[in-house]
């Protein structure tokens, strides 16, 4: 365990760093403030909305700080003045400038959602069932300048279930890592002492999402496509087009059965879904999104289409 109450500083924003600060502050250590995004506009009104970490920091009267960046003096001097043992990062944001990096004591630990090397940069989850993998975790780093470059303190490993999406792996990485947060909290001095530097040379990037990248192409093979759709739950989810309208779809499952017909093809409508010939392998579609509709079972989307759905030999994406 550590051998005195760590005054914290904790640099966070979305709902991924909530377990986080909360496993914090179940311990006896002290979080001194909060570092987060400003308020943002939100919802349809747009009103000014603060970040998840913000609302829970107040609720607990920890001060809270939201500067644009760390280039003003001012900000970095304010920061100072907490003299923190320790900063904790997790999914802040924003770049820490090396000056800002050198404050703590035991410096800045930062928890990335992904077995590093593999996968740095903003999108970790998403690219981990974009690809396919079998497993990924979450993995502590010491912070240092480069982007998600620092050596290893602590990395554990999870399991991928097949119908995993990114809310729910995002959702389960995140309370995986609030314990792994802590426990190298508890043990920093020996874990940096042990620390492990990454293999530089194995490292792959995530590249920021765009809406256009979730546009089906079905001459991808099924299983490509699958991982798409669940990579891109619950943004900017999956979409192709039918009866020139923009579909949205949530959920499906890979058959291995192939058919003559070309990709793009509705070759079945069961209980089951709605089975679509891909580029080598038949997707079926178990839940979907009409414009101006909310998601729904197959069923519900099939019993209002039959007339376009049936017969067959429907063509998707055009």
């Amino acid at each position: 365990m550590a051998k005195h109450i760590m005054n914290i500083i904790f640099a966070g924003s979305p709902e991924f760093a909530l377990p986080s600060f909360n496993e914090i502050l179940n311990t006896k250590h002290k979080i001194a403030a909060v570092y987060t995004q400003p308020d943002r506009p939100a919802g349809r009104g747009r009103t000014l909305s603060p970040t998840v970490i913000k609302s829970a920091a107040l609720e607990h009267n920890i001060p809270v700080h939201t500067p644009n960046n760390f280039k003003d003096q001012q900000t970095i001097d304010q920061l100072k003045q907490y003299s923190p043992d320790i900063i904790v990062v997790v999914a802040y944001g924003m770049l820490l400038p090396q000056e800002v990096l050198d404050i703590p004591r035991f410096g800045c630990i930062n928890l990335h959602p992904s077995l590093l090397p593999k996968w740095r940069g903003a999108t970790p989850v998403q690219y981990t069932l974009l690809h396919g993998d079998k497993s990924t975790g979450v993995t502590i780093i010491q912070m240092e300048k480069g982007m998600d470059s620092g050596p290893i303190l602590l990395q554990q490993t999870s399991s991928i279930t097949p119908n995993e999406t990114s809310k729910t792996l995002l959702a389960k990485l995140a309370i995986q890592g609030g314990l792994a947060i802590t426990k190298t909290i508890n043990n920093i001095e020996s874990y940096r002492l042990s620390a492990t530097p990454q293999q530089h040379h194995l490292a792959t990037y995530t590249k920021k999402i765009h809406k256009q990248d979730a546009d089906i192409d079905w001459t991808k093979t099924a299983n490509q496509i699958n991982c798409q759709i669940h990579a891109f739950n619950p943004w900017p989810i999956a979409s192709t087009t039918f009866n020139n309208k923009t579909i949205r779809i949530w959920s499906s499952v890979v058959i291995t059965d192939n058919t003559t017909e070309p990709p793009g093809t509705v070759v079945n409508v069961n209980k089951d879904g709605i089975d679509i010939q891909t580029g080598n392998g038949i997707l079926r579609i178990t839940n979907l999104q009409s414009p101006g509709k909310k998601p729904t079972e197959h069923t519900v989307f099939i019993n209002a289409n039959q007339k376009t759905l049936i017969p067959l030999q429907t063509t998707m994406g055009q």
